[in-house]
């Protein structure tokens, strides 16, 4: 009990500093850094600050596919998603994923599906079309929606391999760190250098806390709890980025936060 206990607490931090992704992300390009160089930065930044704890374990196949499948493309289209729906709606599409994981972990990781999950997978859709609708009217960014639920489902993957991994006995330093390097070399061609001290801090604050020290979180906590209870835990990061993108003035409106909370209480529920 005092383990699952701690397992917990791993996930909770995890999923707290995720929340604050999507401020630094957006500081940095709000001072004319692309998504691309921001996702770049927030990987190889997070690879340093790990690399002594995991010195050639990068090398392993497994944390190559991890980085450059999973990694490397759920960074960009968050960003992304974030850069078109805003923080909040980028926040709840990305939320879609504990549902994914729900349905998936029976056939992938021997988890059971019940009723009860299944209609929380039909409670966060009706959800993310309420993310869309604007002052009444159904106005749908169809790169947004696109792009959240492409990190909604590579996040989906990440928390299923990763979960394999643990069970198959990678330590979580090696499974938190090593991908990040394959993931930076993969957004490495889309790279355009313009820092500035906001930007510069924002990028140090996205790969030392948002990637490095979280994933480990993540990972530690993977080893520990099944990957549909994880996903549960992890709804505490959208409740983070939609306060603060509420405290940034980004209007939601009341089809969008019941929406958003619909995709939060499946979440829950499942």
């Amino acid at each position: 009990m005092r383990e699952k206990s701690l397992g917990k607490i791993y996930l909770t931090l995890a999923a707290s500093l995720w929340g604050t992704l999507g401020l630094a992300a957006s500081l940095a390009m709000w001072e004319g850094m692309t998504p691309e160089s921001v996702a770049f930065f927030r990987a190889l930044i997070g690879f340093m600050v790990g690399f002594p704890l995991v010195r050639l374990s990068f090398l392993d196949s497994r944390m190559a596919k991890l980085g450059l499948f999973l990694a490397g493309p759920l960074y960009l289209s968050y960003i992304y998603s974030i850069k078109y729906s805003g923080i909040g709606i980028a926040a709840a599409l990305l939320y879609l994923a504990p549902t994914i994981v729900t349905l998936f972990s029976s056939p992938l990781l021997k988890e059971n599906v019940t009723t009860k999950k299944l209609v929380s997978a039909i409670l966060a859709t009706f959800g993310a079309i309420l993310t869309q609708f604007k002052g009444g009217i159904f106005e749908p960014n169809l790169i947004g929606i696109s792009l959240g639920l492409m990190s909604a489902f590579f996040y989906a993957s990440m928390i299923i391999y990763v979960r394999k991994l643990m069970l198959c006995g990678y330590s979580p330093i090696e499974v938190g760190i090593s991908p990040l390097i394959w993931a930076s070399l993969e957004l490495s061609p889309f790279l355009s250098l313009r820092l500035t001290p906001l930007s510069l801090a924002s990028i140090l604050y996205l790969g030392i806390f948002t990637a490095a020290i979280a994933y480990i979180l993540q990972a530690k906590g993977l080893k520990i709890i099944e990957a549909s209870t994880a996903g549960v835990i992890s709804t505490i990061e959208p409740f983070v980025a939609l306060l603060i993108g509420l405290l940034m003035g980004e209007p939601l409106g009341l089809t969008g936060t019941l929406g958003s909370l619909m995709i939060i209480s499946a979440a829950i529920i499942v």
